[in-house]
């Protein structure tokens, strides 16, 4: 069975929308796409394992003709690509961004910082944004494979990773500052004196990632439309309503994203007959995805374990929840505190949909 493409998740929590130069922090619905591979730390392990089955396909003899070996060569080198780029995106909203979000909450967003009212706290970053390790590996697997054969697409990719090595000094310096707690014996003097450089450099690393995320978006409804059109030709129902399922999925989200959507706003923003429209796909998705999956030779048939289609409609439930509960709210114009964290539910929710159809549907 060919490997199907992984796709792609949304940041989840505090966005920085592009209205500079004053930089506007919101506790909101995440208005970037956020690359991410179901695991990330699996991308080339999957290309390996994808490269030796297409050459397992190969007809016995070395008899294969150039142009099918060259279009193999393209296909792999295309791969590589698009999992290095999705990599790269993954990495800066985990780690710069966050740690971008961290610093501007404790020190604002204006020309000159504001003192941290708590210095034993408020410009801890969490301990997952301080591997740059990770991220200066995923700077330069882009560089590398972007310069092979460059287009538009791979010219968008360096300039993305380009803006953001320049920014790796900063990075690693205030995460040693974080993990040393060196914020408490200089009461965040060193935050402060990087004050100017963190918000200079901001828009032009948000500039810069938001077009390739606007690449990526693209490149990915294409990819998209061909798996689809690939899986329901090889007979793959199962994996096809999936991937169906998870458009609709996709669509919710990007319809909430564009709105940017808040906890504050939700009601204002949000056309009900728009979302209603969007969600009533996922029902019968979900039956059909559920009435398949009880097909168990079928389910072999396409790679997959019993287990793998229950476990995504379980994610792909969870979402649908939320959904309709955004619904059932803006439908009695009614609702307290706790119905204001939804739009964030839903966006955590699409997160794990996402990760389970990677590990689950597309592994």
């Amino acid at each position: 069975m060919n490997k199907k493409n992984s796709v792609r998740t949304q940041t989840p929590a505090l966005s920085f929308f592009r209205t500079m130069p004053k930089l506007v922090l919101l506790l909101a619905l995440g208005s970037f796409t956020i690359g991410a591979l179901g695991c990330s730390s699996d991308s080339e392990e999957k290309s390996g394992q994808e490269k030796t089955a297409s050459q397992a396909t190969q007809p016995a003899g070395g008899n294969t003709d150039k142009k099918s070996a060259s279009q193999e060569t393209d296909s792999n080198l295309s791969i590589e690509k698009w999992n290095a780029y999705i990599a790269l995106t993954n990495e800066t909203y985990n780690i710069y961004f966050k740690m971008v979000e961290t610093y501007l909450i404790a020190f604002g967003q204006g020309e000159k910082p504001t003192e941290p009212k708590h210095n034993n706290d408020r410009i801890d970053f969490n301990n997952s944004t301080l591997n740059t390790g990770n991220l200066e590996k995923a700077i330069d697997k882009t560089l590398e494979v972007a310069a092979q054969n460059p287009d538009d697409f791979d010219r968008i990719a360096t300039e993305a990773a380009k803006a953001l090595k320049e920014q790796l000094p900063l990075l690693v310096k205030l995460g040693k500052y974080s993990r040393n707690k060196g914020y408490i014996d200089d009461k965040g003097a060193l935050a402060i004196e990087l004050h100017p450089q963190i918000i200079k450099n901001f828009p032009i690393v948000d500039a810069s990632f938001g077009q390739l995320d606007k690449a990526i978006g693209e490149q990915e409804k294409q990819r998209q439309a061909e798996d689809l059109k690939h899986l329901k030709a090889e007979g793959m129902e199962i994996s096809a309503t999936a991937l169906e399922l998870y458009i609709a999925a996709t669509d919710i989200q990007k319809y909430m994203s564009e709105k940017e959507v808040t906890r504050d706003n939700f009601r204002k923003v949000i056309k009900l007959e728009e979302l209603r429209k969007l969600y009533d796909k996922l029902p019968p998705l979900m039956a059909n995805l559920e009435k398949l999956s009880t097909n168990l030779e079928q389910v072999k048939k396409e790679g997959l374990r019993e287990s793998d289609p229950t476990s995504f409609l379980d994610s792909a439930g969870d979402f649908k929840v939320e959904v309709a509960s955004l619904i059932e709210v803006l439908e009695k114009s009614s609702g307290g505190a706790s119905t204001s964290s939804l739009p964030q539910q839903i966006a955590n929710n699409y997160n794990r949909l996402v990760n389970s159809y990677n590990r689950d549907i597309a592994h």
